[in-house]
């Protein structure tokens, strides 16, 4: 599987446009469509929503070990951006 590698572009969503100036560092997913998308895609996010509800009940792609638990509802901004994990 080959990474894919994002660039600085903008889009357009429905609450508005995203213009990304640099290509993403980090990313997290707060769900688990975004997650496997993100796995299938070679990207290994460093924060998860439900990691462990994530492993059990999707087997393939398998979560790496080391990727952060967020919750979906509540992620921890503090901890995303020091790039802390728990």
């Amino acid at each position: 599987m080959l990474p894919v590698f994002a660039s600085a572009e903008t889009w357009q969503h429905e609450q508005g446009t995203l213009s990304l100036d640099k290509t993403p560092q980090r990313v997290i997913a707060l769900n688990w469509a975004a997650t496997e998308a993100l796995l299938l895609l070679g990207v290994t996010p460093v924060g998860v929503a439900d990691r462990d509800g994530y492993s059990v009940w999707v087997k393939e792609p398998e979560l790496p070990e080391g990727v952060a638990r967020r919750t979906q509802a509540r992620p921890d901004r503090h901890q995303l951006r020091n790039g802390t994990r728990r």
